[in-house]
């Protein structure tokens, strides 16, 4: 008896281990994706900046400025509006990765529980 509750022990042991390292694996890939594309926005961004300050050091009059800008503007918009998806593709598909691993670590610890509840009662 005593044999088989340790053995109960350790498989949950080892379940707990193997869905954590799981788990912390889908982190990890999430974290990688989402410093990845924060340093494209980061460097987009700086980019931007340098445009900028070649076009005021170019530009002949304020409305050229300002025609600039407005483009610069668009386009940098249209890069963080680019990231944000990005970002939210990221976290949806660490969220449906890890809820997938909880369903099948449920289903596990439903199946441990009716086989040590069979076993106490034979």
């Amino acid at each position: 008896m005593q044999k088989d509750i340790l053995n109960s022990f350790n498989e949950f042991g080892q379940t707990a281990f193997e869905a954590t390292r799981r788990l912390g694996e889908v982190n990890l890939c999430a974290a990688e994706k989402l410093l990845e594309q924060q340093l494209a926005t980061t460097s987009a961004l700086l980019e931007t900046g340098a445009r900028n300050l070649e076009l005021m050091s170019q530009a002949k009059t304020p409305q050229e400025v300002l025609n600039g800008q407005a483009k610069l503007v668009q386009a940098c918009g249209e890069q963080w509006l680019n990231s944000c998806r990005g970002t939210a593709e990221i976290l949806t598909e660490a969220r449906d990765a890890a809820g997938e691993l909880i369903e099948e670590n449920v289903k596990v610890a439903g199946e441990n529980v009716k086989r040590a509840a069979a076993g106490k009662a034979a």
